[in-house]
């Protein structure tokens, strides 16, 4: 007798084989498009701090900060319509994404905070509700490995009314005043 086809004893190996193969490759896959998402919140950052520097070229209104101050340009202040959401759909959120600008006596320093929330709205206190960068040395974000300032929930989120923690984030204990530049200006 001649038999074409395949046993259900063969059928069954190759479903047993490719679900094998299924739950080794999906959680691979889960991690990498989690890993894509958080390089966007990297990616996003360097373009809020390239649009502060744009912004403080060309308007001329504007001051960079004396030695023991600090600027603070709020995403709702900047002209930031293409950077409305995040990887996830989420609005960054006005209230804590901002690029904060400091002088040393030789250089200006940015330093950059991404905050996404779900409904729109932030609990910062409960971790589950933001994702994002927490306050950031623009520099820091060129380097290998800068995907550990993208964070979800686990870290302090600066609030750039309180001069305190502005001076702790940027580790410049010599900032005494800022000057906001929010969406009402």
């Amino acid at each position: 007798m001649n038999k074409k086809g395949f046993t259900l004893i063969e059928l069954l190996a190759v479903i047993v084989i490719l679900g094998l193969l299924f739950t080794m490759a999906i959680p691979n896959i889960s991690r990498n498009i989690e890993r894509q998402r958080l390089n966007t919140y990297i990616d996003e950052s360097k373009q809020l701090v390239a649009i502060a520097k744009s912004t403080m070229k060309k308007n001329v209104n504007l001051e960079y900060p004396d030695t023991n101050q600090a600027v603070i340009l709020t995403l709702d202040f900047l002209d930031t319509k293409d950077l409305d959401k995040d990887s996830y759909g989420r609005k960054y959120n006005d209230d804590y994404s901002y690029v904060a600008i400091t002088y040393d006596g030789s250089k200006y320093t940015y330093y950059v905070q991404l905050i996404a929330c779900l409904n729109g709205s932030c609990n910062i206190n409960n971790n589950a509700d933001w994702r994002g960068v927490t306050l950031v040395k623009e520099s820091l974000l060129s380097e290998e490995g800068s995907i550990k300032y993208a964070v979800s929930g686990n870290c302090k989120v600066i609030n750039y009314n309180t001069l305190s923690e502005i001076k702790t984030a940027t580790g410049n204990d010599s900032i005494t005043s800022t000057v906001i530049h929010d969406g009402d200006d």
